[in-house]
């Protein structure tokens, strides 16, 4: 189950493992709105990463254990939707991390 952190300047959404990103619960804040969600692969969620990107309320969205490689480029995560990407790729099957800034 999601936890939502907040206070006078950031608000963090945490949630553990997840079947669909979309899950994430959007928060208000006057300052910060964040989501950390372990994606457990980002490649098999693209719809559900586009959703978040594109109707989410967050300012910043990290992603770990994306599981992605550079079969994926940045181009295709973030083409199209307000956001930044900053993402280090484990070069494995598993691992990664990846965050999405709102411009």
């Amino acid at each position: 189950m999601p936890q939502t952190i907040l206070s006078d300047q950031l608000s963090f959404t945490l949630t553990g493992s997840v079947g669909s990103i979309s899950d994430a619960v959007v928060t208000e804040s006057s300052f910060l709105n964040c989501c950390l969600l372990n994606a457990r692969s980002i490649k098999n969620k693209m719809p559900e990463l586009r959703h978040l990107l594109t109707y989410g309320n967050y300012d910043i969205i990290c992603f770990v254990e994306t599981w992605l490689n550079e079969s994926i480029t940045d181009s295709m995560l973030i083409e199209g939707v307000p956001y930044r990407l900053i993402r280090r790729d484990r070069g494995s099957h598993a691992g990664g991390i990846a965050v999405f800034f709102k411009i």
